[in-house]
């Protein structure tokens, strides 16, 4: 039961370049499997852009300090059409939590969301 699909999607607002910003805390379940797996992740941007980010965790003290990096996207971004983050460390502790971080120069539109969609344990 506790392995099906969920999903969040994450308005993101206007992101400027070089910041990391919160977007998902991983949360805690009763659940016998830990963590998240995260299976997808797109960014979908209401603007046309090129663009550079990344997905990392932050450790559970949400601090400045970039503990893993869960997912890239290099590439350019049409409006309202989604883009496959590619996601290269799908497992997430229980507790962390997930940063969008644009790289120097690069920006979102203030339409821009983020989809996840995970699952319990590894």
């Amino acid at each position: 039961m506790d392995q099906h699909l969920h999903s969040v999607i994450v308005n993101l607002g206007a992101q400027p370049g070089t910041i990391n910003k919160p977007i998902f805390r991983v949360p805690t379940s009763d659940s016998p499997f830990g963590g998240i797996s995260i299976t997808s992740a797109w960014i979908i941007s209401g603007a046309a852009a090129t663009t550079i980010f990344q997905l990392n965790n932050m450790g559970t003290a949400l601090g400045t300090t970039i503990v893993t990096n869960v997912g890239t996207l290099n590439g350019t971004l049409v409006a309202n059409v989604q883009k496959a983050i590619t996601v290269t460390t799908a497992y997430q502790a229980t507790g962390t939590w997930v940063a969008l971080s644009t790289l120097a120069g690069d920006t979102l539109n203030a339409d821009s969301k983020v989809v996840l969609e995970y699952k319990w344990g590894k």
